[in-house]
C-alpha cells in the first residue's frame, strides 16, 4: 500500500496546510482533537506531508482552559481552603 493509498480519505486542514519540515502544501491532517469547556478552548492537529512523509504537530491551549475534573478539584481546593481560614474543621 502507498502513502498516497493510505492517506486517501484525509482531507486537508486548511487553516494549517503547510508542511513544518519542508513547507510544501501536499499535506493531509492524520489527527485533529479539539476541546471547548467554559468558553476555553485546546485543539491538537497532526498533519502528514504527502511530499517528505513527515508529521507535523501543532497545538494550542488557551491558558485558562481547565477540563471539568480540573475545575471542579480546583473549586473543591478553594472552598477547603476558605474553611481553614474560618478555623473550621473538615
Amino acid at each position: 500500500m502507498t502513502v498516497d493509498e493510505w492517506s486517501c480519505r484525509w482531507k486537508r486542514n486548511e487553516d494549517f496546510p503547510d508542511c513544518l519540515a519542508c513547507g510544501s502544501l501536499n499535506t493531509k491532517e492524520h489527527h485533529f482533537i479539539q476541546t471547548w469547556c467554559r468558553g476555553q478552548r485546546k485543539w491538537e492537529s497532526e498533519t502528514l506531508c504527502l511530499d517528505c512523509h513527515n508529521f507535523s504537530w501543532r497545538s494550542y491551549c488557551d491558558p485558562e482552559f481547565t477540563t471539568p475534573s480540573e475545575f471542579e478539584k480546583q473549586r473543591w481546593n478553594k472552598m477547603l481552603e476558605g474553611k481553614n481560614a474560618l478555623g473550621v474543621e473538615n
